[in-house]
């Protein structure tokens, strides 16, 4: 009642089967007694019958060896190494073609595909996919080293060999791909923490986004950091200029930093640098030893500063001193005598002028008091006219202006005319010369007439007169002015106020020059309106003389629309009569036609009837073909019937034999012809159907008959349809189809009369108009 171990049972045969060997190739020693399934399969076989080899080997499993499934080389021949599902040789067998697992791709699978890394080909080596974070596009072939593992294409702003931290100027966890772009100054920035986003400035560079620099640096757009400033002892402030670094210098200073003094100054302190005052036209340049201030000199030009030539030297410009030739040391001589003798005579007449000017300032402080004496005479208790004073002070301002404008046209003079300053300053000089020789004989004149003077008086008179000069200009010098000239301040002070209380008197008429300032303030609005009013006028008469501008325009538009209307509409009415002129050319043709058509009527109506003779014949011999087609269909339902009737018959035989399941087979074979020759019986039926639908069509007078004719060729389509349907069930499996070498004869013979019914019908249909 079982089966022993390599043994299962058949489904056929009596009492309920046979025990038959297990179908294994020679792969395995056991199976399922029962399904015949195969248990354990070996030699690196798999499959209900140990008929195919396991994944990763290649070969035929079902010759019957051990050797029939051989590892594939994808890329090498060991188990650990070996990365494809198939794989195939070439008919000389030196060249292996490997169906790569995921991961690896190549002729062998020696390489690894996108997205994953490794050495395939090196022992123990596999492919990895490629961690990046989640931050690569997987598809891209060049997002990571195939070899390495290295990242090289990170996406989401992710940065570094695994893509797992934020790329330079973002921050946050790029493992969850929210890198954030950071607030830092990009100029200021070494880097940004790519945690927390905190800004890490560059040297000398502050604030929570690094967007300045620290106190007392600068050149900050430079990028690179900030430098120091480091302003001097001369700087106005410790802090530079924020692009180019220079400090505010003090006067006389120079230099980025303000380190030392400028050209023409010296002696460096924290005030500044001092001038040289070196004289320009007596000096080399402008500039002197910077540690003791003296200037460089002309040749033979003298003095710390440059500023003089030695007694008896003259100057040449842009040369220097030069030693006066002899004529002019004669010259020299005498006036040097003249001014020895004469010193005595000028401090003597210094004395007497100082007798004098105190004569002079007693003099001015009476005629100041006789001036202001008139004005205040002349003051009336209700009027103070002080036109006289404006009109000095319009005066005076006028002058200024004058002034002014003369000084100004010096000024452009003096800068037009700076060629020909070496001229002048000869010039000058040798005006000067003149002068000093005139000088001298004016003194030489007056010392001759003092000594005339002195010779024509006497002695003592002389001599008393000087002593009377000298006791008054004791009693000048013992008199205190000082008193004398507080009471001409006290004087002028009453003065003063005498003609403050005059002013007050003269406050009725001061308040009828309120009402008549207010009066010419009136008039003065009253005249602005008016020149209002008229800039309105004139805005009016311009808007008039516009508006009929316009005016004109519009009509001078109105009248060139209209005439451009005129034009288009005469243009249109052009077409329109050449259209129109076309369509009566177009009728006159149509009714030539017309007529030739009517002359053609009679025989086109002989042609009509012809014709309609030859349609009511087809028609007859429509008639008759649907008569046979009919008989035709009804065959081939006869014969579909006696196939169904066959097929009955075959399933109730069936062989226990291995050959008469064959036969079997071979009888599906034919069945499957039937199939075909009974499909394309369906077809011709169908063609029929609709060459009968047709024939309805073409022939109007049997329209009964072509009704009656569908209905019986849908009731053979039907029949045919089930046919067929009882041949599809013989085509199931498990479906027994049992027959003998007769039966087959005989279906082949039925098929043979199909295909002739068949080629009947299409020749029927082809008969049909």
């Amino acid at each position: 009642e079982e089966c022993a171990d390599g043994y299962y049972r058949a489904a056929t045969g009596p009492y309920g089967g046979f025990c038959v060997p297990c179908q294994c190739n020679g792969h395995a020693t056991t199976c399922d007694k029962i399904t015949g399934l195969c248990l354990n399969c070996k030699h690196n076989t798999t499959g209900e019958h140990c008929e195919k080899c396991e994944v990763g080997y290649h070969g035929n499993a079902t010759t019957g060896t051990p050797y029939d499934c051989l590892i594939c080389a994808c890329p090498l021949p060991i188990p650990s190494n070996n990365f494809a599902t198939s794989c195939e040789l070439n008919d000389e067998g030196d060249k292996i073609s490997c169906e790569c697992i995921p991961g690896y791709f190549g002729p062998r699978c020696d390489s690894c595909a996108t997205g994953f890394y490794g050495r395939p080909e090196q022992p123990g080596d596999y492919c990895k996919p490629c961690e990046c974070s989640g931050n690569i596009d997987p598809t891209d072939p060049k997002s990571c080293d195939t070899i390495t593992g290295n990242c090289t294409r990170c996406l989401h702003n992710t940065f570094g060999s695994l893509c797992e931290i934020c790329r330079p100027g973002y921050y946050g966890d790029a493992k969850l791909r929210d890198c954030q772009s950071c607030v830092c100054d990009r100029c200021g920035t070494g880097e940004c923490d790519h945690g927390t986003g905190r800004c890490q400035c560059l040297p000398n560079v502050v604030g929570e986004k690094c967007d300045r620099c620290e106190d007392k640096h600068y050149g900050f757009s430079t990028c690179q950091g900030c430098k120091a400033c480091d302003c001097q002892l001369a700087s106005e402030s410790l802090q530079c200029d924020d692009i180019s670094g220079q400090c505010r210098c003090k006067p006389g200073v120079v230099g980025r930093n303000c380190d030392r003094c400028s050209s023409g100054y010296w002696q460096y302190s924290a005030q500044g640098c001092v001038s040289c005052g070196c004289n320009s036209e007596y000096s080399i340049g402008v500039g002197c030893n910077a540690e003791t201030g003296q200037c460089e000199c002309l040749p033979g030009v003298v003095g710390e500063k440059c500023d003089h030539c030695p007694p008896r030297w003259v100057l040449i410009p842009d040369e220097g001193c030069f030693k006066c030739e002899t004529c002019h040391h004669a010259l020299l001589d005498v006036t040097d005598e003249m001014e020895r003798r004469l010193s005595p005579i000028s401090v003597e007449f210094e004395t007497v002028a100082a007798s004098y000017f105190t004569t002079q300032r007693l003099k001015y402080f009476n005629d100041s008091v006789n001036q202001l004496r008139p004005d205040v005479d002349a003051l009336v208790s209700n009027q103070v006219d002080i036109s006289p004073v404006t009109n000095k002070v319009k005066d005076i301002e006028s002058e200024a202006r004058s002034l002014n404008r003369q000084a100004q046209y010096k000024k452009e003079d003096a800068q037009n005319t700076e060629g020909g300053k070496v001229k002048q300053e000869a010039q000058e000089v040798e005006a000067l010369i003149l002068d000093t020789v005139r000088q001298s004989k004016a003194i030489v004149t007056e010392i001759q007439d003092l000594a005339v003077s002195l010779e024509l008086g006497s002695g003592p008179q002389v001599d008393q007169a000087l002593d009377e000069a000298k006791r008054i200009l004791e009693e000048i010098s013992q008199v205190d002015s000082s008193n004398m000239e507080l009471e001409a301040q006290q004087g002028r002070d009453k003065a003063a106020d005498l003609l403050e209380k005059m002013k007050i008197f003269a406050g009725p008429p001061d308040n009828m020059t309120e009402a008549l300032e207010a009066l010419r303030d009136r008039i003065f609005q009253l005249d602005l309106k008016l020149n209002d009013l008229l800039n309105h006028t004139q805005e009016a008469q311009d808007n008039a003389q516009k508006v009929e501008a316009l005016n004109n325009k519009n009509r001078n538009s109105s009248l060139t629309s209209r005439v451009n209307n005129v034009k288009y509409l005469t243009k249109d009415t052009n077409l329109t009569l050449s259209d129109a002129k076309e369509l009566v050319q177009n009728a006159s043709a149509l009714l030539d036609k017309a007529k030739a058509a009517f002359v053609d009527l009679p025989l086109e109506r002989d042609d009509l009837q012809n014709a309609r003779n030859k349609l009511s014949d087809k028609t007859s011999m429509q008639d008759d073909e649907l008569a046979v087609i009919q008989d035709v269909v009804q065959q081939a339902a006869n014969h579909a019937d006696q196939l169904a009737a066959q097929a009955a018959m075959l399933d109730g035989m069936l062989t226990d034999t291995r050959d008469s399941a064959d036969s079997a087979i071979q009888a599906a074979n034919a069945y499957g012809n039937i199939v075909v020759a009974i499909e394309n019986a369906s077809r011709a039926a169908d063609d029929a159907i609709v060459a009968s639908n047709n024939a309805v069509f073409k022939s109007a007078g049997i329209a009964n008959q072509s009704e009656d004719i569908n209905r019986r060729n849908s009731e053979l389509l039907d029949q045919v349809y089930r046919a067929e349907e009882e041949v599809q069930a013989l085509e199931r499996p498990g479906a027994q189809l049992p027959m003998t070498l007769e039966d087959i004869k005989h279906v082949a013979s039925l098929n043979s009369y199909i295909n002739q019914t068949y080629n009947q019908i299409q020749r029927g249909l082809q008969n049909i108009p």
